[in-house]
């Protein structure tokens, strides 16, 4: 009975002392992070107020001119989005210049190298702001970083250094993935101008790997129109299904004129997954003078195909819907709508 009853004791004391283990490491880290928070915030006080006086007063910042009390990368960034929102005058352009070279930079380079995802998006986002030729080999360390926001921000940075090498190396990661997991990657092209567009066009030239020129293609799309300024057919007539798909979805959005013949051509093409993304391309571009080649496809021998088609007729207005009840057939009936599934998937 007494080893018994010790026994309990010991546990019912072992799980106070557990208990009261667990309370004080949270309140020590709750009581750190109110501690850092304050200080963080103390720290972006002082870095705005000295940034504005720099800014009136028409300095700039050197190397030795900045506080190394106050060189906090995170910080950093936020206190520069904070002030892109009130300044647009060419001297913060100037005293952002010098803060990103002389403080951010040095400490950018030494956290690609850090274990912490974290600090290696801090880095990436910094060379997205400014960087150096020397940068090049580090931006393409951060491209292949596992962290999908991390290479994001390193593609930006690529594309506003006009890195080759990091630009080489971002085509080769995406296209070395599964391409439903491009559209992650894609997000980083969205808010870039024409003349990027130019980058991949000489990509196009350069490489004759079909997953390589597949991403390409993708990445385009993310660009205004602008017309093409090579021979799209052979890829588009590729036995690549993923590079034939992509070169179709490119000519559709750039040259509505020269899309229609080939998209009419593909209709009768071996693959099922082409004469759908032919069908939903001619769809949207309301080609209604490819009506008779779209009826034929309501004979196709695949019947997502046979939808696809009668969705499509329905789509063209009166011209098609009397085709489409000409024929006779239970089709006409169906309210079928692919299109998002063929955008989200090709």
């Amino acid at each position: 009975m007494s080893i018994g009853y010790n026994f309990a004791e010991n546990v019912i004391i072992l799980e106070f002392v557990l208990v009261g283990a667990i309370i004080i490491t949270t309140l020590t880290v709750k009581i750190y992070a109110f501690i850092s928070l304050k200080r963080n915030k103390n720290i972006k006080m002082h870095v705005e107020q000295y940034l504005h006086k720099i800014i009136h007063a028409k300095q700039q910042i050197t190397k030795r001119s900045f506080p190394n009390k106050w060189k906090k990368i995170n910080i950093l960034l936020q206190v520069i989005e904070d002030i892109d929102k009130i300044h647009t005058s060419d001297d913060w352009e100037q005293v952002k210049t010098g803060l990103v070279k002389f403080v951010m930079l040095p400490l950018a380079r030494k956290y690609v190298l850090s274990r912490h995802w974290t600090n290696r998006l801090y880095a990436a986002r910094t060379f997205y702001l400014n960087s150096e030729e020397s940068d090049d080999k580090l931006i393409t360390r951060l491209i292949n970083d596992k962290i999908p926001l991390v290479f994001l921000y390193a593609v930006k940075a690529a594309l506003s250094s006009h890195s080759r090498s990091a630009l080489d190396a971002m085509i080769k990661r995406m296209a070395s993935v599964e391409w439903v997991n491009h559209f992650i990657y894609l997000e980083a092209f969205e808010e870039f101008a024409l003349h990027e567009r130019r980058l991949f066009e000489k990509q196009l030239k350069n490489t004759k790997d079909p997953a390589e020129r597949a991403v390409c293609y993708k990445i385009l799309l993310c660009f205004p129109p602008d017309p093409i300024q090579w021979d799209i057919s052979k890829d588009i007539n590729s036995s690549n299904l993923e590079l034939k798909i992509s070169a179709m979805k490119l000519i559709s959005y750039v040259d509505r004129k020269a899309a229609i013949p080939l998209l009419v051509n593909l209709l009768t093409d071996d693959l099922n997954e082409v004469r759908l993304i032919a069908l939903h391309r001619l769809d949207m571009l309301k080609a209604k003078e490819a009506i008779p080649n779209i009826a034929a496809c309501l004979n196709d021998t695949d019947w997502s195909v046979k939808l696809s088609a009668a969705e499509a007729l329905k789509n063209m207005g009166e011209e098609g819907d009397k085709v489409l009840k000409s024929q006779g057939t239970p089709l006409g009936k169906i309210s079928f709508n692919i299109k998002h599934l063929l955008n989200t998937w090709w």
